[in-house]
């Protein structure tokens, strides 16, 4: 779909100027179509640098955002791989790999978990919360690894999802921190918000909703903790927010953690294990996934020697 579309005199770049006058489409998807040649003028296709000094009609070919937005609400199967530990007709139990996505999102509108599972179950996927969230009770930043439950019929989600708003299900998580502690167990109660400075970040505020976490530690080496985390509650970005904030920020963070972390190139971020009620005959349930191979070779390299 192309439009015309009238600028007047501003000094702004284009891509500002473009992103005042069409507030519904982000400024980093209108810089994405210049670069990609979706914009031109009289004077030819336009660059994001570009000075609006003049009143100037230009066109926008917006068809690339429109296949976008289809495939968000829309995702479709992929044939990817699945690290399925446990399934039977109601739910499954992955072990997520770090850098998968779970669900579409902003450039992120394909190759998620959401479009390998609808590929291994196609229609036997719960459809409840739409097929952009299909089958997810829960979910896991991109950066972090290890266990999930999926909901494979709408009776397993609602009842899954009751289950973590009661706070019935027991999520154990392991990280690798900076620093050391002087007491062997801490528990974090901060409340946690959108950062009102940077609005793809999280932060502790005091009108943020309520966030807890308790942690033990299990090992100490060359000024790391390794740590095992209980997560109470289960907020956007929630342990990495908390650690940030008690100065002890996990060890390859991209955004909570050091600019320059020499100590590993990938979040040490791991969700060890899960505890929950089946949906359907209510038995307790328990997984357990191993490390990430880069988790490891980062405790190896930090001279751990763990028996826990």
């Amino acid at each position: 779909m192309k439009e015309i579309i009238q600028l007047e005199k501003s000094n702004k770049r284009l891509d500002k100027a473009l992103s005042d006058l069409l507030p519904d489409i982000s400024r980093s998807e209108i810089s994405q179509l210049i670069k990609d040649g979706k914009v031109v003028s009289h004077l030819g296709v336009m660059k994001p640098s570009f000075k609006v000094v003049e009143d100037l009609e230009i066109e926008i070919d917006f068809s690339s955002l429109i296949d976008k937005d289809n495939l968000l609400e829309n995702p479709q199967a992929e044939d990817l791989p699945l690290n399925i530990i446990y399934e039977d007709k109601e739910i499954i139990v992955i072990d997520k790999d770090a850098g998968i996505t779970v669900h579409p999102g902003v450039g992120n509108e394909s190759g998620t978990l959401v479009n390998a599972l609808l590929y291994h179950c196609g229609d036997n996927l719960a459809m409840a919360n739409g097929k952009a969230r299909a089958g997810i009770v829960h979910r896991l930043d991109k950066d972090t690894s290890g266990i999930l439950v999926v909901a494979k019929t709408d009776e397993a989600l609602i009842d899954l999802q009751k289950q973590f708003k009661n706070r019935e299900v027991t999520k154990i998580y392991e990280a690798i921190v900076h620093g050391t502690f002087k007491d062997n167990k801490g528990f974090i109660n901060a409340p946690i918000a959108r950062n009102p400075k940077k609005r793809q970040e999280m932060s502790v505020q005091e009108n943020g909703k309520v966030a807890n976490t308790e942690f033990e530690i299990i090992g100490e080496s060359n000024n790391t903790s390794y740590l095992r985390i209980n997560l109470l509650t289960g907020r956007t970005h929630q342990i990495r927010v908390h650690m940030k904030y008690i100065n002890h920020p996990i060890l390859g963070d991209p955004i909570y953690g050091f600019r320059q972390d020499k100590l590993a190139n990938e979040l040490c971020l791991h969700a060890k294990s899960i505890k929950f009620r089946h949906p359907l005959s209510n038995e307790e349930m328990y997984f357990e996934t191993e490390l990430p191979a880069g988790f490891s070779s980062v405790l190896q390299k930090l001279n751990y020697n763990l028996h826990c």
